[in-house]
């Protein structure tokens, strides 16, 4: 028994096929601006109506309607529940584990914050987008988020930025390919995005293109729907445009490259109307999720939801609620879901200690994910007669048997009745993760991942790069 990935229905059928009718009229009557005239090209040979003075592409209801039916169909979950554990690096402060000050982010402090990542036993993840460190041009930022993710051992997230930096990216993935003996195509990462909601731009469109020449492909990632400025206010409208978007997103792939899956990525929150800033804590953010999932189930594609993040700026109750109410929805939800570990004040504090927090988060959630078995050696009616009324099972075998593979072991949240805490040492779990922090980072970090020689021939490339910038 898993109790993850059940299809909770949150929309009744009538208010189901609304969405999915506007859905379709948003294909139809707005669709999708891009300013490339080959993808525009491509889109009008699969059936889409171009308005060239417009760089506009619609779709009849019936084309977008058989594209869904004629897509290969990836029913939630399709692999096992599973909730991931994940961090993060890029554009915001480091909130000191030691001084709790925030901090600009540098190398140094990167390469700590890392290390305590790759302590953890609950990450699945390590990943930098950017570079955005003291002394690194923002001119060349994707250069060096390269550069610094390998030499790290971590993830690039593949950013791009500028179609001039397009021939060194390249380059560097081919002498990293090399280095590796991978193949071009597992080395390469890029992703652009559409900002605003429903425009590919020329110089994001210029940038897939250029790789697309190469026989490399860039990933086209969604808008982030934010009602009240970017979508309309309302939780229907956010969520009816994020997935307009990501089918209008999913027949572009198909055009450029044949493609016959697509995918529901739903990030979608109102603006605060006081502050004016996209929170990541509101209720409706975690209901658009739910809204997103119920429709890919209905489509038959893949979903995934924006959780686990918090808009509190320092490790609270706030930010584990917060954290919690999005990772654990979405998990029952679609069976799949991540928390961004370490990851406080909208993206923009990257604390050590959070992330130590989290990671007894991910571990918790763990549990609605892994099968409990339903059986008779499980119940165990023999001895529950055995026992009796009034009966204590705690020295009985079946207990010692079975009480490891059963319960959840925690290692920083409280178990202890109060005199025992008190006696003991009175700390709370926020004073143990700041703890287990200062003793990771109290031993060596781990050495550079690259090779001297492919490390000289990476920075050398960099250094043409900021030649010709100049």
């Amino acid at each position: 028994m898993r109790a993850a990935g059940h299809g909770f229905q949150v929309l009744c059928p009538t208010e189901e096929d609304t969405l999915h009718a506007n859905v379709l009229r948003i294909v139809a009557e707005v669709g999708l601006q891009v300013e490339h005239d080959l993808f525009l090209e491509r889109l009008a040979a699969i059936g889409g109506r171009v308005d060239r003075q417009k760089r506009r592409v619609t779709f009849a209801p019936d084309v977008a309607e058989a594209f869904i039916a004629s897509c290969q169909r990836a029913d939630l979950p399709t692999p096992p529940p599973h909730i991931a554990g994940v961090v993060g690096l890029y554009y915001g402060r480091y909130l000191d584990p030691e001084t709790d000050a925030f901090l600009p982010m540098t190398v140094e402090r990167m390469q700590r914050y890392f290390q305590v990542a790759r302590a953890l036993p609950h990450v699945d993840s390590l990943s930098i987008l950017g570079c955005p460190l003291e002394g690194v041009p923002p001119a060349l930022e994707p250069l060096y988020e390269r550069y610094w993710a390998w030499r790290l051992g971590i993830h690039p997230d593949g950013s791009i930025h500028r179609l001039s930096l397009c021939p060194f990216l390249l380059e560097m993935c081919e002498v990293h390919a090399a280095t590796t003996g991978l193949p071009i195509e597992q080395v390469f990462g890029g992703t652009v995005y559409l900002i605003p909601p429903l425009k590919l731009g020329y110089q994001e469109a210029a940038q897939v293109a250029w790789f697309l020449e190469r026989g490399l492909r860039v990933g086209i990632g969604g808008s982030m729907a934010t009602g009240g400025a970017t979508a309309p206010v309302t939780l229907a409208g956010m969520v009816a445009l994020t997935i307009a978007e990501a089918l209008l997103l999913g027949l572009l792939a198909h055009a450029l490259h044949g493609e016959r899956r697509w995918t529901i990525w739903m990030s979608a929150t109102a603006l605060d109307p006081r502050t004016m800033m996209r929170p990541y804590g509101r209720p409706d953010m975690v209901l658009a999720n739910m809204m997103g999932a119920q429709l890919a189930r209905r489509y038959g594609c893949g979903f995934s939801g924006h959780a686990g993040l918090s808009d509190a700026m320092r490790p609270s109750p706030q930010a584990a609620a917060q954290k919690l109410q999005s990772a654990l929805t979405t998990l029952l939800t679609c069976g799949q879901a991540a928390v961004e570990e370490g990851l406080l004040g909208i993206d923009e504090v990257f604390s050590p200690v959070q992330m130590v927090l989290d990671d007894e988060l991910v571990s918790a959630m763990g549990c609605f994910t892994r099968e409990y078995a339903i059986s008779d050696d499980a119940i165990a009616a023999d001895l529950i007669a055995a026992v009796g009324p009034g009966g204590n099972f705690a020295a009985e075998p079946h207990t010692a048997e079975w009480f490891r593979r059963e319960l959840w072991e925690p290692t920083l949240w409280e178990r202890q009745p109060f005199h025992s805490w008190q006696e003991r040492d009175g700390r709370t779990d926020l004073e143990r993760a700041r703890e287990r922090v200062l003793d990771i980072l109290a031993s060596p970090a781990p050495p550079c991942a690259l090779p001297d020689a492919e490390e000289t021939e990476l920075r050398k490339i960099i250094q043409r790069a900021a030649t010709l910038a100049k």
